[in-house]
């Protein structure tokens, strides 16, 4: 009844709270300091960007071959009908990425190589086998000398040879490194394969040749599913591995002053799905309730309407230009990378064991999305690095952001445009007579804006019975040798400006040393000059930092003891260009002088073979034709086995022997012959003296 008390037993009580904690609520927190860390963090980084976001529209804008809004109404405020761009950046920027690809994505083969170091470390296992092996021997020579030597010397003895033996020791060392740095490099091979960074590199060269800065992410870990078969039955498992993705400049935000994303705070805005979201709970730095809060609709401070530059980027990028009416389910989050205090990591949750300080800060990423922090974890790498690697094709000493090839054709461009637009304008209006007249002799109806060949025209008398005619034509002047001129001009000044000319890719109006074949290499030699400073960018600050990355992964977390050892990563970017053309010609001449018998001595089949092996690699003939070392060594091992035949000198002699043998029995054969008859004319001779004389028959 209204106004008594509803007294329940302890035992009604706790179902009643059981069934209101059963009852779904909205979850609830109070804000961390960590999100407003990294709130302010994004906010100075983004107000730092403005002109930035601007420079990249622009370089877009000239890709997509379209004028800006402003640029548009100006033309139309000018009575420019034709509002003609010719995308001459566009051009250079598609011959850039195309000559780069060529470099840093040959065919069978990578931009970069494993090498060991000039002194490769020592194994202690290696140093022990050392000096056992020097005891061993010091301990023969004094039992082969039959006299005591004492300890002092004897351990001396053993420290010389273990400095005779040193040498062969580093031969074997670095044979071993060799063996070792060609396994890994295998290993980095195998995981770049299958984490995407063939894409991602080639996605990464088309934001090189665009924008004032190209960013390459990677690698980072992530877990991949892989179908794996046991007989013939297939399972999918989750598996670790490495990826490798392109970050849009749009979606970078660097520290202001920052040199590279190593620097200060660096923030990649983050485009998820709920079922990215939802894969991120139970991972290690995950907060499941800041996840299950955005999962439910806790979206508030989504970032979707916070960039000014969405819209025009979605239209120039083929996306709808319709944002409002388009939204799409993907939520907006800020991944952060930057130095937090211990204490705001304390406060947030961080586990206590491994936050010792609460005033060192720490180097960390975490994953903003609205108000709710729904990653936080201390950067792992051992050297404190981000998996962020960026460069430009024309660096700026001591900034982020460097000189894009539109930008650096900005100038040149748009005069050619401006000779394009007033090309096109007076060459309609110089395509046809203009016609005068006096409308006040025209006849009742007669229709002025059309004409047409045989067209009658009717016109009244004039009252002043002038003779000048009622119509007449004159032909407006061509300034079309005069505007062509001028855009040769400038786009000639276009190929100095960027480095990168018309003849390098397929334009055949070259002239003077480019009509010949070698005149046209020696052009291309030195415009590849410009080229070669960008490329040496990718190889000092993309290429060779990931590849290092990978190999610290490698040693750290990949269970094969036979791959590790110390190396070093050679980019081969910059090498490949300037040797690409010449290397195949120098291994047909190698081939050639090594083609007699000193020399074959000298290399043996096992140089032979390597040096066929290059050669056929670069034709891209495969890896069948020529036989591998082990095919080789087991030919020469098959060959020692078998009877020998003997030496042409040895069979020489014994032909010569043979010769004189056989000449020496026929000349004795002919002696005996002659003996024979030399006795028969004897014989015949006395026969017949007996015939002749009785007396000598008695």
């Amino acid at each position: 009844m209204p106004g008594l008390l509803n007294l329940q037993t302890p035992e009604q009580t706790t179902a009643a709270a059981q069934a209101l904690a059963s009852v779904p609520t909205p979850l609830t927190a109070p804000q961390s300091q960590l999100v407003g860390y990294i709130q302010s963090a994004w906010n100075r980084n983004k107000r730092a960007r403005e002109v930035v976001d601007r420079r990249l529209l622009n370089c877009l804008r000239r890709r997509k071959g379209v004028y800006a809004a402003t640029e548009l109404a100006e033309f139309q405020a000018q009575g420019c009908a034709n509002a003609i761009f010719l995308p001459l950046s566009a051009t250079k920027c598609r011959a850039a990425a195309a000559w780069i690809r060529d470099i840093l994505m040959p065919a069978n083969d990578r931009a970069w190589a494993l090498e060991p170091t000039t002194l490769p470390e020592v194994p202690e296992t290696f140093k022990k086998k050392l000096i056992a092996q020097a005891a061993q021997q010091a301990q023969a020579n004094m039992v082969e000398a039959g006299v005591p030597v004492p300890q002092e010397a004897f351990r001396e003895g053993v420290y010389a040879l273990a400095e005779e033996l040193e040498d062969k020791l580093l031969k074997r060392v670095q044979k071993e490194a060799e063996t070792r740095a060609e396994r890994m490099t295998d290993q980095i091979s195998d995981l770049m394969d299958e984490g995407g960074y063939d894409q991602a590199l080639d996605e990464f060269i088309e934001d090189f040749s665009t924008y004032p800065a190209a960013i390459l992410k990677g690698p980072y870990t992530r877990r991949q599913r892989k179908l794996q078969w046991f007989g013939d039955q297939p399972e999918a498992q989750d598996e670790n591995g490495l990826g490798w993705c392109r970050v849009s400049p749009f979606d970078c935000y660097p520290a202001p002053n920052a040199r590279s994303p190593q620097d200060r705070e660096f923030i990649e805005r983050l485009r998820l799905s709920d079922s990215d979201l939802y894969a991120m709970i139970g991972v290690p730095g995950c907060s499941e309730f800041d996840i299950r809060q955005v999962l439910q609709g806790n979206r508030t401070g989504t970032l979707r309407h916070w960039i000014w530059t969405d819209s025009e980027r979605n239209r120039l990028e083929g996306d709808t230009a319709y944002d409002w009416l388009t939204r799409d389910d993907l939520i907006d989050g800020l991944h952060y990378w930057g130095d937090i205090k211990g204490s705001v990591l304390l406060e947030w949750g961080y586990d206590a064991a491994e936050i010792t300080d609460p005033d060192r800060p720490y180097p960390v990423e975490a994953i903003l999305i609205g108000t709710n922090v729904v990653r936080c974890l201390v950067n792992d790498d051992p050297l404190g690095q981000r998996p962020y690697h960026k460069a430009c094709y024309e660096a700026i000493p001591g900034a982020f952001w460097g000189r894009a090839i539109p930008e650096m054709c900005e100038p040149h461009e748009d005069v050619c445009n401006a000779s394009a637009r007033a090309l096109v304008s007076n060459l309609g209006i110089a395509s046809g007579p203009q016609v005068y007249m006096e409308v006040d002799r025209l006849a009742d109806g007669e229709a002025i804006t059309q004409m047409h060949p045989w067209k009658i025209w009717q016109f009244k008398s004039d009252p002043n019975a002038a003779t000048r005619p009622p119509i007449g034509f004159f032909q407006p002047g061509s300034n079309a040798q005069e505007l062509l001129t001028v855009f040769e001009n400038f786009e000639r000044r276009a190929d100095d400006a960027t480095g990168i000319p018309r003849y390098s890719y397929g334009n055949e109006n070259v002239g003077g040393a480019g009509d010949t074949a070698s005149g046209l290499s020696m052009l291309l030699n030195a415009a590849a000059k410009g080229l070669r400073r960008g490329i040496a960018n990718i190889d000092m600050n993309v290429i060779s930092s990931t590849v290092k990355q990978s190999f610290v992964w490698c040693m750290l977390y990949v269970d094969r003891p036979e791959i590790k050892g110390d190396c070093c990563v050679v980019p081969r970017g910059t090498a490949a260009l300037l040797i690409k053309d010449q290397m195949q010609m120098h291994r047909q001449q190698a081939l050639a002088t090594t083609a007699n018998p000193i020399d074959m001595a000298i290399i043996g089949r096992k140089g032979r073979a390597e040096l066929l092996r290059q050669y056929f690699d670069s034709l891209e003939l495969g890896d069948n034709i020529v036989p591998s070392a082990d095919e080789i060594n087991s030919q020469e091992e098959q060959a020692v086995q078998q009877p020998q035949p003997p030496p042409k000198e040895l069979l020489d002699a014994q032909t010569d022997a043979a010769k004189i043998d056989s000449q020496e029995r026929i000349a004795a054969r002919n002696n005996k012959t002659q003996l024979a008859i030399a006795g028969m004319k004897n014989a015949q001779a006395r026969q017949q003296a007996r015939v002749s004389d009785p007396a000598l028959a008695l």
